[in-house]
């Protein structure tokens, strides 16, 4: 896959970890943005939720993919459903 979407700064994706789960039952939570402007929150998932997503929740969304400052490219996606957003860092597979 390659970037949906390009920074006009550079994108930068902040972790943090709530105090409590949230409804959908996560508690890691990333912060994306473009320079210093915050562009959107969303709950960290593994790939493996991703591609378990993708291929059986009919309400699964893929919004875009990009690339940050330092080199790492993540996959932004959701649920239509529950409205949750959520994001996922490309790891490249070890051969």
């Amino acid at each position: 896959m390659k970037d949906t979407i390009k920074a006009k700064i550079g994108y930068r994706v902040k972790y943090g970890k709530l105090k409590n789960k949230s409804i959908y039952g996560f508690d890691k939570i990333a912060m994306v943005l473009n320079g210093e402007e915050i562009l959107f929150n969303a709950y960290v998932r593994t790939m493996e939720d991703y591609k378990d997503e993708k291929r059986q929740n009919e309400c699964f969304i893929f919004f875009e993919e990009f690339t940050t400052i330092k080199g790492n490219r993540f996959i932004y996606w959701g649920d239509t459903e529950t409205g949750a957003d959520y994001l996922t860092k490309i790891i490249k597979e070890q051969k």
